[in-house]
């Protein structure tokens, strides 16, 4: 676990704000030439394009990192701003990157992944995958819920959870242990394992390891054909729909994207 170290302290959770509200995120700390700046995915509240008349809206993050893997013992978070948001919700390129405001520490307070470690257009990928990632708080249940028999405002969301847990354990083996809700506490440290599985949008891999609120945009590794541990992607959001609901999927980062981390870390490009 010692070798993973690097990764894990490396990533960290966002709470990003706007006129329009928050949303809880998880990123990567990457090494900048002049500072560190944070990777997250672009999915996160906005204003609708009726609300947003100027063309320009301010989001900020507040970005926390626990040496413990437990934002409960966390000190006062980061303030950022956004450097760049690719603006793609959902889509292949559903990154937004955030730089530390003015008068802010300009390193992160744990580690930052080097900005070598990352593969680029890795669309070829198989075998193991890790990932890092902080839980958010889950959101409020929903008028209407996708199963009609739960009454609106009933929903428990852990039930979802396991309910899940207990599909993927009748398709892929029923001796999986039940999965342990004490792991989806908000503000935990999580480190998921999966697999990379066959998808036909080679930028949007799918892969089986688990995710919960507010694991999305966090660091996803797998080794090269050096057998290095590089950073190939981060997590994007679950599959709904379709036979592949019992996966998620992930966007891998490309080359403009590890432009701009570097841009925003202060490196000439």
């Amino acid at each position: 676990m010692a070798r993973l170290s690097p990764y894990s302290l490396s990533a960290c959770k966002l709470k990003t704000t706007n006129a329009t509200g928050s949303m809880d995120l998880s990123g990567v700390w990457i090494q900048g030439a002049n500072r560190d700046v944070v990777l997250t995915v672009s999915h996160f509240v906005k204003a609708k394009p009726s609300e947003n008349h100027s063309g320009i809206q301010a989001t900020t993050a507040e970005v926390f990192t626990s040496a413990f893997g437990n934002l409960s013992s966390a000190r006062k978070g980061i303030k950022c701003e956004l450097f760049c948001d690719f603006d793609n919700p959902g889509g292949d390129k559903d990154f937004a990157v955030f730089v530390p405001c003015d008068g802010e520490r300009s390193r992160s307070p744990g580690r930052a992944v080097l900005s070598e470690t990352i593969l680029p257009d890795a669309t070829s990928l198989s075998g193991t995958v890790i990932s890092f990632g902080y839980n958010g708080t889950p959101a409020a249940a929903v008028p209407n819920h996708p199963d009609p028999q739960i009454k609106a405002g009933s929903c428990s969301c852990e039930n979802c959870w396991i309910g899940s847990g207990n599909t993927v354990r009748a398709k892929f083996g029923p001796n999986l242990e039940t999965p342990d809700p004490s792991i989806l506490a908000p503000g935990l440290r999580v480190m998921a394992v999966g697999e990379w599985t066959p998808s036909t949008i080679s930028r949007q891999p799918f892969h089986t390891a688990t995710g919960w609120y507010g694991i999305s945009g966090s660091g996803m590794y797998a080794k090269d054909k050096q057998d290095r541990l590089r950073l190939v992607a981060i997590f994007q959001a679950g599959v709904f729909e379709g036979p592949d609901t019992d996966k998620n999927r992930a966007v891998v980062i490309p080359n403009d994207v590890l432009e701009c981390l570097r841009k925003a870390g202060g490196q000439e490009v």
